[in-house]
């Protein structure tokens, strides 16, 4: 996520003091924090949009990767 943000990481992380406080891996090593992030501060509204436009993890995300987004994204009101 470093590499991916740069100096924005305290951004993505939000005083997330371990991996686990990042919540629920939602595919291709995406957390539930740093898809809040994508949301929030680059307006990403869909799973698509998370996964193409705003993180490319599309190229290698598992099947069922936009499924589980396009659902998380439903719980949390963002889609």
């Amino acid at each position: 996520m470093a590499h991916a943000y740069g100096d924005r990481i305290e951004r993505v992380i939000d005083g997330a003091p371990d991996l686990a406080a990042l919540g629920q891996d939602l595919g291709a090593g995406l957390s539930e924090r740093e898809a809040a992030y994508l949301v929030r501060q680059e307006w990403a509204a869909t799973a698509e949009d998370i996964l193409w436009r705003r993180s490319k993890l599309g190229l290698h995300a598992p099947p069922g990767t936009r499924e589980a987004l396009a659902a998380w994204l439903q719980r949390q009101g963002a889609a």
